[in-house]
């Protein structure tokens, strides 16, 4: 799998959650911020281990969109994340951290992206989306690719900033204790 045991020294501070006293028996995140289009999309890794990449950056794209009231609609680049982090991050198409992706996030940022074929961001993913371990729509994904190289310049299509302009940063990152009451609320 692409998400590496994260050592002891990158993981996140801890944040301590006060339980709810009322956790609902069913939440649907779709359902409860509808505008949010980002929650309801599934992005394709395609050849490349690099699921540590999508779930951070999707989830900062959700948390971008909850937080501004469902009205902005942005997508952080899982390419950028996943080429520019180098080291630090892990191994890019080979498995990263999770938490070391949170943290490049707050300390580097990460432009926007989305799909290969989405050209209306600075930097889309690298690698068209293909069929895993079955035959449909697309081409099979074939061998792992080697990490895309960090390019610190958005796609010529891409006109509304510049890459340096085009970074969003976390204000903070944290972890929640894995207590299933702390993790509802």
């Amino acid at each position: 799998m692409g998400s590496l045991d994260t050592p002891e020294d990158m993981k996140l501070p801890l944040k301590d959650i006060e339980p709810l006293e009322d956790i609902p028996t069913e939440f649907f995140s779709a359902e409860h911020w509808p505008n949010c289009e980002s929650i309801k999309e599934v992005r394709d890794q395609s050849t490349c281990g690099s699921c540590w990449a999508f779930g951070a950056v999707e989830a900062m794209s959700d948390r971008i969109c909850i937080a501004s009231g469902q009205k902005s609609q942005v997508r952080i680049s899982s390419n950028d994340l996943l080429s520019c982090c180098g080291i630090l991050c892990g191994q890019g198409c080979n498995g990263g951290y999770p938490a070391a992706a949170w943290n490049y996030y707050k300390r580097e940022g990460i432009v926007t992206g989305n799909e290969h074929t989405d050209k209306s961001w600075c930097q889309p993913y690298a690698f068209a989306r293909c069929d895993h371990h079955s035959t449909g729509r697309y081409e099979p994904c074939g061998a792992s690719q080697p990490t895309p190289k960090c390019k610190k310049e958005c796609i010529p299509e891409y006109t509304a900033h510049k890459f340096a302009d085009d970074k969003w940063h976390a204000e903070s990152v944290y972890s929640v204790p894995s207590q299933m009451q702390k993790i509802q609320t």
